[in-house]
């Protein structure tokens, strides 16, 4: 965002937005939809393709509500539907109890550690962070819907984070490869461009 004035004159950046929403689609969903077919016999790789492009609709889901996702990946067409932020989460879901089935059958192929940047072909983590995705999705629509059995499925499970170690977290290294916001904010010294609103704040307050 764009800080003319503080608090009166704010202007979201809607090149940030649109970069965005075709980064989700274009470099994560339609990637690890491709990953998964070039992945076949491979039930681990095809496991994380899953979790992550699940993770990528939820992500677009919370910022924009109904979004493309049944017909998402269809390339013949140009201008697919939306559908309701209640049938994405399903999908979601689906997406989910899809990868924990391939995980569960312990893995199958080359899972090379170097190429795995967030744990190192372990496939265990993996499966915890598919696992405690589901429960961040069942959290979300938990005010909905009951959730509860599938809740305390997913505690008994013993695949929930136990740890920080468990965080699927991307470490950066220093430039020119270190966290863009970091580089952006601190780096590169553009601190006064971001502001906390008095709109955010008295949400927090009340």
């Amino acid at each position: 965002a764009l800080y003319n004035d503080v608090e009166r004159n704010y202007s979201p950046n809607t090149t940030t937005i649109s970069n965005f929403w075709s980064n989700m689609y274009v470099t994560v969903i339609k990637r690890t939809d491709e990953a998964y077919k070039l992945a076949d016999g491979n039930s681990s790789l095809q496991a994380v393709s899953l979790t992550l492009r699940a993770n990528a609709y939820q992500v677009l889901t919370d910022a924009f509500g109904p979004i493309p996702f049944s017909s998402a990946m269809d390339e013949v067409n140009t201008k697919p539907s939306y559908d309701s932020q209640e049938d994405v989460y399903d999908g979601i879901l689906d997406l989910l109890d899809e990868a924990e089935a391939l995980y569960a059958q312990g893995g199958s192929g080359e899972f090379t550690s170097t190429a795995d940047l967030l744990y190192g072909g372990d496939i265990d983590k993996w499966r915890k962070f598919n696992a405690s995705l589901k429960l961040k999705v069942l959290m979300r629509i938990s005010g909905k819907k009951s959730v509860s059995a599938e809740v305390q499925d997913l505690v008994d499970s013993g695949l929930l984070f136990s740890s920080n170690a468990d965080n699927a977290q991307l470490i950066y290294a220093s430039n020119p490869d270190a966290n863009p916001f970091y580089l952006n904010v601190i780096s590169n010294n553009n601190g006064q461009g971001y502001k906390v609103s008095s709109v955010f704040v008295n949400r927090l307050n009340s």
